[in-house]
């Protein structure tokens, strides 16, 4: 009998969750939001800003609830993502963002766990990224976004960009940046601690590929409370 599973998180506990690897497999279609599906979580993130003389403050008494995830646990315990990897994609974009725009080491350091786990050099253990994307997909965005190359990724030209999947994350970073990057330092932590602590997202898992298909199927052809 398959087993199932069912979490909320928050995205600070969803990306630091030890068992929580996970991995967009090839069967997947590729990443496809554009900036309008970035934009419309980015609204819907803002809307529960409070303007305070000034500056922008979250109700952290109200956390907004960014939907489920669908995974199935394969054989090599790694959590591949039925349903949910536009949302884990573009958060992580967010995420490193921030990561890129901070200048407190600690604050850094916060964030990149967030993307990034961290290695043991000691046991002789690299340092890996959380989330992997399809195969034709995964060296692009941990080179640019994981570990941070936003400079060259901005500098890259059409002919250097291999798949549709590879512009969308192109364009989105760079839309992500432009909004984060002209706001002040104090509303940016803000907004980056309400993100991280505050926004939810549920997590379903199971053992079973076909059981994940069937749960997936349910939540979008008939919907779920």
């Amino acid at each position: 009998m398959s087993k199932l599973n069912v979490d909320q998180k928050t995205i600070k506990e969803l990306f630091q969750d030890k068992k929580a690897d996970f991995l967009i497999p090839d069967y997947q279609r590729p990443y496809a939001w554009g900036e309008a599906e970035c934009q419309t979580l980015w609204d819907d993130i803002f809307s529960f800003a409070i303007p305070d003389e000034g500056r922008i403050e979250f109700d952290s008494n109200s956390e907004y609830f960014l939907g489920p995830i669908v995974t199935f646990r394969n054989l090599n315990s790694k959590l591949e993502v039925i349903d949910g990897q536009q949302r884990l994609i573009s958060l992580s974009i967010i995420i490193s963002v921030l990561r890129d725009l901070e200048d407190d080491p600690e604050l850094v350091e916060n964030l990149n766990d967030l993307i990034v786990e961290p290695g043991d050099k000691l046991r002789g253990i690299k340092a890996e990224p959380r989330l992997k994307l399809r195969e034709r997909d995964t060296n692009f965005f941990r080179m640019y976004v994981q570990e941070g190359d936003l400079e060259g990724l901005f500098d890259l030209r059409d002919n250097d960009i291999e798949s549709h999947a590879q512009r969308n994350i192109a364009i989105n970073t760079r839309q992500v940046f432009d909004e984060l990057a002209k706001m002040p330092t104090q509303d940016r932590r803000a907004f980056a601690s309400y993100l991280v602590n505050e926004v939810t997202l549920v997590i379903v898992t199971t053992d079973d590929l076909a059981g994940a298909h069937r749960i997936f199927d349910v939540m979008n052809m008939r919907g779920v409370p």
